[in-house]
C-alpha cells in the first residue's frame, strides 16, 4: 500500500487511507477528575463506584485498583465526576506524568487525571490505547517541572491517531492481541523457570550450610 507521513514523531509513515486526527475528536466528553471532601465520610461509606489516582496507572492497558469506592451522593453532591466508559486516562500531575490507562466501565478520578471518553463509532478503545502508549515519554517531555511535573491537557487533547477505518482497527487488535498472548506465554513460563532456580538455589544452600549435604569430597577437587 501507499504510505504517507503521519506527522507524528513516533508513528512516522503510516497507510495512505488512514486519517490523522487529534485525540479531542475522537473522544465524546473531556473531563478532569476531583477529590470528594475527606471530611465527609458519607461520600465514601459503602461506596460502589470506583474511584482512581496515578497509582491506578501501571504498565498494564486496563486501568488497575481503585484507590477507593465512592457513593452516589458524591455525585449526586457536584463533588465528583462520573465518566462513562470506555474512556482513556491520562496522568496530568505527578511522577508519572503522560501515563495512559484504559477504563472500560464507569468511573471517577482524582484531579491528577484528565479523561477522554471515546466515541466508539470511530475508534477501538483498544485500538487507541495501544497505538497512544509510545506517546507516554514523549509527554512527559513536555511536562513543566518547577514544582511537581504537570502536562498541558490542550497538548494532550492535540495529540494526533493515524486512524484505519474500523473493521482494519478490530483486524490490527485482534492480531496483536493473538501474537502477544504467545510472548506473554513464555514469559510467564520464563518466570516460573526462573522461581523454581531460586527455590533450588535456596534449598542447596540451606541444605549445604547445616550439613544435610555432604560436599568434603567435591571441596577437596576444588
Amino acid at each position: 500500500p501507499a504510505y504517507k507521513d503521519s506527522g507524528v514523531e513516533w508513528l512516522g509513515k503510516v497507510p495512505e487511507h488512514w486519517k490523522v486526527v487529534p485525540l479531542k475528536f475522537l473522544s465524546r466528553r473531556v473531563q478532569n477528575g476531583s477529590t470528594p471532601p475527606t471530611s465527609n465520610e458519607a461520600f465514601y461509606h459503602a461506596g460502589t463506584v470506583p474511584w482512581y489516582g496515578p497509582s491506578s496507572c501501571g504498565y498494564e492497558e486496563q486501568v488497575g485498583k481503585p484507590v477507593r469506592l465512592l457513593n452516589e451522593m458524591a455525585f449526586q453532591s457536584g463533588v465528583a465526576r462520573l465518566i462513562s466508559a470506555p474512556a482513556l486516562l491520562v496522568v496530568v500531575i505527578g511522577a508519572t506524568v503522560g501515563r495512559m490507562a484504559l477504563l472500560n466501565q464507569n468511573g471517577a478520578t482524582n484531579q491528577q487525571i484528565t479523561a477522554y471518553e471515546l466515541n466508539t463509532k470511530q475508534v477501538i478503545p483498544a485500538f487507541a490505547i495501544k497505538q497512544l502508549r509510545p506517546a507516554e515519554s514523549w509527554l512527559r517531555g513536555t511536562a513543566s517541572t518547577a514544582t511537581i511535573p504537570i502536562l498541558n491537557t490542550s497538548i494532550v487533547s492535540r495529540l494526533l491517531v493515524a486512524l484505519p477505518p474500523l473493521p482494519e482497527q478490530i483486524a490490527i487488535v485482534e492480531y496483536l492481541d493473538a501474537q502477544t498472548a504467545k510472548i506473554d506465554a513464555a514469559m510467564a513460563a520464563a518466570r516460573r523457570e526462573i522461581e523454581l532456580l531460586r527455590e533450588y538455589r535456596t534449598r542447596l544452600i540451606a541444605d549445604v550450610v547445616t550439613g544435610k549435604v555432604d560436599v568434603r569430597e567435591v571441596a577437596a577437587q576444588l
